[in-house]
């Protein structure tokens, strides 16, 4: 476990009884962790982000010693600079679209290759899945850096979010 989204998983596999979830406040920053069980809702701890502390909430002392013991482990062994890392997006880049020749959709895109990253023009839209296309937003930025502003602005028009199924 290293994000808070972690430990929610967790919880949520080895403690069935319960439904844990975490609610963001955005204006304070915060993250709270709740458990709904019966139909009654109770927060168990708050993640502060900026402070990187954690507090607990009126619920938790109601909660197992067995959810307890895991929250706490999660809070002593991780680092919490990291409990609110989130996965990065992912994405091609796609500057073209056109017919091929039998029909199908082809597309001119960034493609990642052994020695650094090309523009490819036969890109099938099946094509688009393979890891070869998909870019995380930190490489996007490295690759923008490289590029003169009218062709960093391309890239950045062409970012097509690729959706987790």
């Amino acid at each position: 476990m290293k994000t808070i989204n972690d430990l929610v998983k967790r919880l949520n596999i080895f403690f069935g009884y319960g439904d844990f979830y975490i609610d963001k406040d955005d204006e304070m920053e915060t993250y709270t962790l709740y458990m709904k069980d019966l139909g009654t809702v109770g927060g168990l701890i708050e993640l502060s982000k900026e402070y990187k502390r954690w507090n607990a909430q009126p619920s938790f002392g109601l909660a197992s010693a067995d959810v307890q013991k895991t929250i706490m482990d999660f809070i002593y062994t991780t680092d919490s600079k990291h409990w609110f890392d989130e996965q990065e997006k992912k994405y091609n880049i796609v500057i073209g679209k056109d017919v091929g020749t039998y029909g199908d959709y082809v597309r001119t895109a960034y493609r990642k290759k052994d020695k650094g990253i090309e523009v490819w023009d036969s890109a099938k839209e099946g094509n688009m899945t393979s890891d070869k296309y998909i870019f995380t937003e930190s490489e996007i930025e490295d690759l923008k850096a490289t590029l003169p502003d009218n062709m960093a602005k391309i890239v950045e028009l062409g970012k097509v979010e690729v959706k987790d199924d």
